[in-house]
């Protein structure tokens, strides 16, 4: 606990690290100072998990914040160390983009397993939640009607303004509500002038309730349906993590 000039105290915010087996039973927690970011602290736990608890082949199952492309390349040259995650949005449409992978190849009923001819050691597991689908579609279609309402009352404002006033409205609702890939917009003779933009909806909708779980295990040590189960296994952490708060 710390206190202020005046007296008072001065709370400090903190970052809880928490290790896991396999079963999502703790073996291990570290506190970290709370402008601390969850995915600086990977390289040097998977460092202890070999030196100080002398663990030669460690399968670090993580989620998508923690594996960050810097983290990615760092970890890919640790002898003994594979890892199982899953894509972000931003590297599920580059997969895309490039054809490795194509939105009718998710289904609700099977797992797809698809490989990536640039990055042949990673196996790419395609899965699609229908209930997470609804929620996302829902949740989208929320915010962009109150982002709509909210460009429009801009864009009625019966005087002119500068262009900085505007944007900086404009700016404000965009982040307010995540929609700001969704818009286009401009600022013309003190008048904002956006419109949505149907084609970047259309392609975020595809993958509505769509996730890729990957891993570099070879197949002959774990299946495609083990490797996702290891991964929605780190519910089980999420669980620990609220019990040890």
């Amino acid at each position: 606990m710390e206190f202020d000039r005046n007296g008072k105290t001065r709370h400090q915010q903190m970052v809880v690290g928490l290790l896991c087996n396999r079963d999502g039973c703790p073996v291990g927690v570290e506190v970290f100072r709370g402008n601390t970011q969850d995915a600086t602290t990977v390289e040097g736990k998977i460092a202890e998990l070999q030196t100080q608890y002398g663990l030669k082949e460690i399968i670090f199952v993580a989620d998508r914040g923690l594996v960050t492309r810097a983290n990615d390349n760092a970890l890919a040259g640790v002898q003994g160390l594979n890892v199982i995650s899953a894509l972000s949005h931003p590297q599920m449409l580059e997969l895309l983009q490039r054809g490795v992978i194509q939105p009718e190849l998710f289904d609700q009923t099977q797992i797809v397993e698809v490989l990536d001819p640039a990055r042949p050691q990673r196996r790419y597991f395609l899965c699609r939640n229908p209930h997470t689908a609804q929620q996302q579609a829902k949740t989208r279609e929320a915010l962009l009607g109150r982002t709509i309402e909210a460009l429009n009352r801009i864009a009625s404002a019966k005087r002119r303004a500068k262009v900085e006033k505007i944007s900086a409205q404009v700016g404000r609702v965009l982040q307010k509500y995540k929609t700001g890939k969704f818009v286009l917009w401009s600022v013309e003779d003190g008048r904002l002038v956006w419109r949505l933009d149907d084609e970047a909806i259309q392609t975020e909708a595809l993958f509505d309730g769509c996730y890729v779980v990957y891993t570099d295990l070879p197949a002959e040590r774990m299946s495609k349906e083990e490797a996702v189960a290891s991964y929605k296994k780190l519910s089980l952490v999420e669980e620990a993590f609220r019990n040890l708060k």
